[in-house]
């Protein structure tokens, strides 16, 4: 198949000839030093040279592919790039050919093995899998997929209707909304973060969400109470196009600033996924709404993540609480901080006085709209 021979230079030996390649006119001519002057090392290095040169030449990009590449291409295209690095660090100069199920597993045990199944596949396998998919996909190479471990999934518990009355009375203005946001839209907490200015359309009651899970734009509706807050907090703060409408930097921020109302309110917290998203799809699904309109509505990759979570939910009684699928949740906030005007918020300022109950700030907003912190992105 080839005619590579051994020759000793200057101590060392190197490899010269041509390598002949099945179903090709022409050889791979080669001239390469074996590094070594041991006859039998560069036997082995020689018979290695020259499988690899024959491979290469007989599957193209699949044999020099590595992971390196198919990550950058995945990022290139869009890709979450938050828990990439140590991916990156660990196998980005591994050709794809080369890893292996043991060689995965092994540093998703040392890495991500204080975690939970479900996220060990979040941090590390759903990345991994999605860049060497895009890597491959890009150079006409099967998708290779590594498969991640097995996630339980439990029922989901949403917060019930009757915590978001109390919620709303003892946040501020600024949390109230963001929390309204998501519980009416089903936005994730990241994505009510990166809301701006420039993506919300107060006039024709829609948002629009460009970065979301799954890659793919959103728009949703914007109930009119939730649209006047929205309005209230751009005029109130001089918001430019640009600016966070909310204010906070991430979902950690959020969650603090929840957990503070919840201990202030002495009711019991809930993160942003159980009032948002879990809300949302609760209540839909409540509602009448099927598996699927729940899916088209918050934008679920797959009918199978919503059925798994919340199919138990879809025969429960009927509550009419979106908008347009019946959307009268906002009929929680009746009579709270959120829906009263300023005069009407004095005057419940002045009541309270009178009956020796702790007073609030007079303005939309049970304790007014709270300044921003190093939390917050503003």
């Amino acid at each position: 198949m080839s005619d590579l021979s051994l020759v000793r230079r200057y101590g060392v030996y190197h490899v010269h000839g041509t390598i002949k390649i099945p179903g090709q006119d022409e050889g791979v001519r080669v001239r390469e030093s074996t590094g070594t002057a041991r006859l039998k090392d560069a036997e082995i290095y020689r018979d290695k040279l020259r499988k690899e040169i024959v491979e290469r030449a007989l599957h193209g990009p699949v044999f020099n592919l590595t992971f390196a590449d198919c990550a950058l291409i995945y990022l290139e295209k869009g890709g979450e790039k938050r828990f990439m690095k140590p991916i990156f660090e660990a196998f980005g100069d591994n050709r794809v050919r080369d890893i292996t199920p043991e060689a995965v597993s092994s540093f998703a045990l040392r890495q991500y093995g204080h975690m939970s199944p479900g996220s060990v596949k979040r941090y590390f396998y759903t990345p991994f899998n999605a860049a060497l998919n895009k890597g491959c996909k890009a150079n006409g190479i099967a998708p290779v997929t590594f498969e991640p471990p097995r996630v339980v999934r439990t029922t989901v518990e949403p917060a019930p209707q009757a915590w978001f009355p109390s919620f709303f009375e003892a946040a501020h203005f600024r949390i109230a909304l963001i929390v309204l946001f998501m519980t009416t839209t089903g936005a994730r907490v990241s994505e009510a973060c990166r809301l701006t200015v420039g993506d919300v359309d107060t006039s024709t009651l829609k948002a629009l969400l460009r970065k979301t899970k799954n890659g793919k734009p959103r728009m949703v509706p914007l109930t009119g109470v939730l649209a006047r807050g929205i309005e209230r907090l751009i005029v109130g703060e001089y918001l430019k196009p640009k600016d966070s409408v909310f204010g906070y930097a991430a979902r950690w921020s959020v969650n603090q600033a929840i957990e503070r109302v919840c201990a202030k309110a002495s009711i019991r917290y809930y993160s942003s996924h159980k009032f948002g998203r879990h809300a949302f799809a609760a209540w839909l699904l409540e509602g009448g709404s099927t598996l699927k309109q729940v899916q088209d509505a918050g934008g679920w990759s797959g009918i199978q993540t919503v059925a798994d979570s919340y199919g138990h939910l879809e025969a429960n009684p009927i509550h009419h609480l979106m908008r347009d699928t019946g959307s009268e949740e906002s009929g929680l906030l009746v009579d709270t901080s959120l829906t009263r005007t300023p005069h009407q918020q004095r005057r419940k300022n002045q009541l309270r006085a009178e009956t020796a109950v702790t007073s609030v700030a007079g303005m939309v907003g049970g304790t007014g709209i709270e300044p921003v912190t190093p939390t917050m992105s503003r």
